[in-house]
């Protein structure tokens, strides 16, 4: 048995998202969520974006009408840019934090299983021989190359409409760069994963590792 010894503490919940189903990002000290249902059971989306400032627990609402009402999506962030992936579908949404904008949204990129989509799935960064430029990271190390906006996402999660066909779980990586999303490309690995749905994964950064619950 393990012993952890944790304090939590409240910061900025006023003013803050009412959502469940979202994503969250960390990026230079501020917390960015986004998406997401407001209601219980809800099934319409929402397109709110968020910041919150973890030194004051400042929030801050960034919701503009170019913002995508998304949910049960996943995100992760490349170069201080944060990338979406849209419910039940393959398409990508890229918010630029320096900026404040958002770029592409609604991509389609191809090589994705025809009729497919994703949701409840989750997107973890990698490093791989063909970006890391021989400065490679672990996984769940985030940029998977110094100083560069390439990056590479091994997506977990089965596919919405194929279910019927794969009864199998999968997995794609997901790999571009964040300043131009119209390269990024899927492929599958040829990996077998467990048929899930709602997880979790987590990179071990000692390892190489990636640890998937639920």
């Amino acid at each position: 048995p393990v012993q952890l010894h944790l304090t939590w503490r409240s910061i900025g919940s006023a003013g803050g998202p009412r959502v469940a189903e979202h994503t969250g990002q960390v990026i230079g000290g501020c917390l960015y969520t986004h998406g997401g249902v407001s209601q219980y059971r809800g099934q319409s989306p929402v397109n709110q974006l968020h910041r919150c400032q973890l030194d004051s627990g400042v929030w801050t609402d960034l919701t503009t009408p170019e913002s995508p009402a998304l949910s049960g999506h996943a995100s992760l962030t490349v170069a201080n840019r944060r990338l979406d992936g849209r419910q039940r579908t393959s398409g990508l949404s890229c918010y630029d934090t320096a900026e404040c904008r958002w770029i592409c949204v609604g991509l389609q990129p191809g090589n994705f299983p025809r009729g497919a989509g994703l949701s409840g799935h989750t997107a973890t960064a990698v490093a791989t021989a063909a970006n890391a430029g021989g400065r490679r990271k672990s996984v769940g190390g985030g940029d998977v190359r110094t100083g560069s906006d390439n990056f590479a996402a091994l997506l977990i999660g089965r596919e919405g409409s194929l279910r019927t066909q794969r009864r199998s779980g999968n997995a794609f990586l997901l790999s571009g760069r964040a300043s131009r999303p119209a390269t990024s490309e899927y492929a599958e690995p040829g990996i077998v994963v467990g048929s899930r749905s709602g997880h979790a994964t987590v990179g071990d950064s000692s390892g190489g590792r990636l640890v998937v619950t639920g």
